[in-house]
C-alpha cells in the first residue's frame, strides 16, 4: 500500500469510528446538530485562502448562522518514524489561523510521538492519540492546558467539572457552553478509546482477551469487591483484614492460597516472590516475605491477576520475552506498550485500589491536616512556594 493510500485508509478508519459514535449519541449531543467532515476547508485570513483539515466536527445549535463549536482532527500515518514536533507545531498554527477559542485540536497517529511533540502538545492543550493496527487506541495526552483561555485556569477536566458542576448531560441549544463542550469532548474521546481489547499484529496469536482498563474502571471493580466483602470498610474507611478476606475469597470463589513455599528463581535469576496459577486457581507467595511489609501488596497484586486476567489466553514464553515498561519523563508515567505492561500495571493498580481506597485516603489526609493545622484540606501541594513546602514537610 502506498504512503498516500495508507494515509487515506487511516483517515477513513478514524472518520468511521467517530461518525458511529456521534450517531449513537456517545458524544452527548444531538446528531442532527453535529456534523463530521473529511477534508473540510476553512478560510485563513493570514493566507487569504483555505486550509484543508483531515477531519472536523462542527456543532450547530438550532437557528445558528454558523457553527459555534469546532473540533479539528489531524491524522498522520507514519510507518518508519515518530511524529516530529514540527508536525504538531504546524497543526496548532493552522488551527489558530481559522478558529477562535471555541476549538479543540486532536492529533491521531498510527505510530508514536517524539518527546518534543509531547511537550509542545501539552503546552497547547492538544490531545494526542496513538492508534494500533487493529482498532486499538491509546490516549497519550489529554490533560487541559492550564493557561488556555477556554478553561479559565482550571488544571484538569475533573477540577473544572467539580467546580462548575458539569455532570449534567450536554444538550446543545439548551445549556451549551465552551466549558461543557470541551469537557464532554475530552470525556468522549477518553471513553471511546479506552477499555478496548488489547492486541497488536505481533501478539494476535499469543495474547487474547486483555482489556485496556482505566484506573477508574479498576477502582470501580475493587469498590464492588470490598462492598460485597464488608461494606463497613468503605463506610467507616477501615483497613481491610487480609486474613478474613482470604477466607472470604476461598468461600466465594474457591480461590486457594499458599504462603509457605520457597518459590525459587525465574529464568533470569530473579527471586520469585509471588504468582497466580490460573489452572489450579491458586495464589502462591514466597515464605520469605510473609511477615514483611511487602506481603500485603504482593498478595493484592496477585489478586489483581485473579480478578482481571483469569480469562486471558496467554503464551507464557512470549510474555516472558516482553520488555518491562520504561518511564516517560514527559508523560510522568510508565509507557504501556505491550501486553505485559498492561497486565502488570493493572495488577499494581488493582492492589493500590484494594488496599488504599481513594476516599479512605482522602478522609485520613483531611483528618491529619486538621489535627496539624495544615491549609488546603484534602490536597497536597509540593512546589517551590515556602508555605507549601512547610505544609509538606
Amino acid at each position: 500500500m502506498s504512503t498516500v493510500n495508507k494515509g487515506d485508509f487511516f483517515e477513513e478508519k478514524s472518520f468511521k469510528l467517530i461518525e458511529d459514535a456521534i450517531n449513537s449519541q456517545q458524544l452527548g449531543i444531538i446528531p442532527a446538530q453535529c456534523t463530521i467532515y473529511k477534508k473540510k476547508k476553512y478560510y485563513s485570513k493570514d493566507r487569504e485562502s483555505d486550509i484543508i483539515f483531515d477531519l472536523a466536527i462542527e456543532v450547530w445549535p438550532p437557528g445558528a448562522q454558523r457553527y459555534t463549536l469546532l473540533c479539528i482532527i489531524e491524522c498522520k500515518s507514519y510507518s518508519n518514524h515518530k511524529v516530529p514536533v514540527s508536525d504538531v507545531e504546524e497543526f496548532h498554527d493552522k488551527i489558530k489561523q481559522v478558529a477562535g477559542v471555541h476549538v479543540k485540536g486532536i492529533f491521531i497517529t498510527d505510530n508514536t510521538f517524539q518527546d518534543g511533540a509531547f511537550r509542545y502538545a501539552k503546552s497547547k492543550g492538544i490531545m494526542l492519540i496513538e492508534a494500533g493496527d487493529d482498532n486499538s487506541y491509546d490516549i497519550k495526552l489529554h490533560k487541559i492546558n492550564r493557561s488556555s483561555n477556554i478553561y479559565n485556569g482550571y488544571n484538569s477536566i475533573k477540577e473544572l467539572k467539580d467546580e462548575q458542576n458539569f455532570d449534567a448531560p450536554l444538550i446543545l441549544g439548551i445549556n451549551s457552553t465552551a466549558f461543557s463542550w470541551n469537557v464532554t469532548l475530552e470525556n468522549f474521546f477518553t471513553n471511546l478509546f479506552k477499555n478496548k481489547p488489547f492486541k497488536s499484529s505481533k501478539e494476535n496469536n499469543q495474547v487474547q482477551g486483555l482489556l485496556r482498563l482505566s484506573n477508574e474502571s479498576i477502582e470501580k471493580i475493587t469498590t464492588d469487591i470490598l462492598t460485597s466483602f464488608d461494606p463497613g470498610i468503605l463506610i467507616y474507611h477501615d483497613k481491610i483484614s487480609l486474613s478474613k478476606f482470604i477466607i472470604y475469597l476461598n468461600q466465594k470463589y474457591s480461590l486457594k492460597t499458599d504462603f509457605n513455599q520457597d518459590l525459587g528463581f525465574d529464568s533470569n535469576g530473579n527471586k520469585i516472590i509471588g504468582f497466580y496459577n490460573n489452572a489450579s486457581k491458586s495464589i502462591f507467595i514466597d515464605h520469605s516475605i510473609q511477615l514483611t511489609e511487602r506481603f500485603s501488596f504482593v498478595l493484592a497484586h496477585e489478586l489483581g491477576h485473579f480478578f482481571l486476567h483469569s480469562k486471558l489466553t496467554l503464551d507464557q514464553e512470549v510474555y516472558d520475552n516482553f520488555k518491562d515498561s520504561e518511564y516517560n519523563l514527559i508523560l510522568g508515567k510508565h509507557e504501556l506498550v505491550n501486553a505485559k505492561h498492561w497486565i502488570e500495571w493493572q495488577a499494581n493498580q488493582f492492589a493500590a485500589s484494594l488496599l488504599m481506597q481513594k476516599n479512605s485516603i482522602s478522609v485520613r489526609l483531611i483528618m491529619y491536616q486538621i489535627n496539624h493545622g495544615i491549609r488546603n484540606k484534602g490536597t497536597i501541594y509540593y512546589d517551590n512556594q515556602q508555605v507549601n513546602r512547610e505544609d509538606f514537610f
